[in-house]
């Protein structure tokens, strides 16, 4: 697997766009509700953005998925 930025996410809420984001980050932002549901997600490697809800760690993603 190929190691990504720890501080690599990035946020889109349909207007603006948060980040970058460490994975600690966004996981507290979530638990609060700054991030919700009708959100979406990206970092480097993915080749587009992503549900919140769908959310996997730069870390566990498979590298098929890459």
């Amino acid at each position: 697997m190929t190691q990504v930025d720890a501080e690599a996410l990035f946020v889109h809420d349909g207007s603006e766009k948060r980040g970058p984001l460490t994975v600690e980050r966004f996981e507290h932002l979530r638990e609060q509700g700054e991030i919700d549901e009708s959100c979406s997600y990206w970092y480097d490697g993915m080749a587009q953005w992503r549900p919140v809800t769908c959310f996997v760690p730069p870390c566990d993603q498979p590298s098929s998925q890459r």
